[in-house]
This record gives C-alpha cells, structure tokens and sequence, in this order.
C-alpha cells in the first residue's frame, strides 16, 4: 500500500520535495472529492515518514477492525486517484 501511494504520488506529479500536492489546482472538485484528496496528500506524507508508516503497518496487522477500515479507505483513494488520472488525461 505504501508503494502504491507513492506511484499514485509520481503519477499525479506530486513530486516528494514538493509541501503540498498541486492536485485541487489542476480539476474542479467536488466538495467530497475535496476531501478524499485531502486524504490522499496525508497518505502521500505518511508513506514517506518511517515512523507513521510503521505505525500504520503495526495498526493494519495487529487490528482487524482497523484492517478492514484501511482496506475501505485504499479503495476509496484508488478510485480518487484514477478520476484525477482520466482527469489529467483528458
């Protein structure tokens, strides 16, 4: 997942150096899309912090509850990256 998160990152054009993530400057969002980027910038930041990405790794394995509700939510951010994808495409 945290892979995934930074090849999301790469294809976007967030380039790891970079504060904060151009994404909302490029396409019109909707207020809920808004928030799923939100999300999506701080799992690009957590996947390049060490101690937060372990700390995640220790919460998805040791906790079901928490497993599934991170399942969800990398879902969720699959579909946000690709609709920013098609987006950035078109």
């Amino acid at each position: 997942m945290l892979a995934t998160c930074l090849e999301w990152e790469e294809t976007l054009g967030c380039a790891p150096t970079m504060t904060e993530c151009d994404l909302e400057e490029r396409a019109a969002f909707e207020d809920q899309e808004g928030r799923l980027v939100k999300v999506l910038r701080g799992s690009f930041e957590g996947a390049r912090c060490p101690p937060v990405a372990e700390a995640l790794r220790v919460c998805y394995m040791e906790y079901s509850p928490l497993r599934l509700g991170g399942d969800i939510i990398f879902k969720l951010l699959g579909k946000v990256v690709d609709g920013q994808v098609k987006r950035l495409n078109s």
